[in-house]
């Protein structure tokens, strides 16, 4: 009875938990754009990878939308760079919190405590629809 139970929850969870990555999902809501890049790019943007020469469409696939778009003009030429960031999560083991316990009582925990921040990724130099140039991301 356990075996069967514990195997409809898998089931369950594998049904509603949205199983396809980010990188999945953006393929299969866009199916005719990602038919319509080469069978080497497809293989790339599969693998979550940029290059140069890269069109907007493979790029969009491959890392989703930017955190940031600056339209840059240099030597007449207008430009995108497009900024992506990454999400990072930093432990406070320092930090102490109180929390409720059963019965009203109040008492201290020693937990760690976690914040999420955004830490600044790769710039991407769109030219012409394309990739002209991929500047790596800035060490901290």
């Amino acid at each position: 009875m356990k075996l069967l139970r514990f195997a409809f929850c898998a089931l369950w969870l594998g049904v509603f938990s949205g199983c396809s990555s980010p990188l999945e999902s953006r393929i299969s809501r866009q199916p005719e754009v990602f038919a319509r890049l080469d069978a080497s790019t497809q293989a790339k943007v599969r693998q979550g990878h940029v290059e140069e020469g890269f069109s907007q469409d493979a790029v969009l696939i491959a890392w989703g939308r930017p955190s940031e778009v600056a339209i840059v003009s240099q030597s007449g030429a207008q430009m995108e760079r497009w900024h992506y960031s990454r999400t990072k999560t930093v432990a406070h083991p320092e930090r102490m919190v109180t929390r409720m316990s059963a019965g009203g009582r109040r008492g201290l925990a020693q937990a760690t405590m976690f914040d999420r921040v955004n830490v600044p990724g790769p710039v991407l130099v769109m030219k012409n629809g394309k990739v002209a140039t991929i500047q790596p991301a800035e060490s901290p």
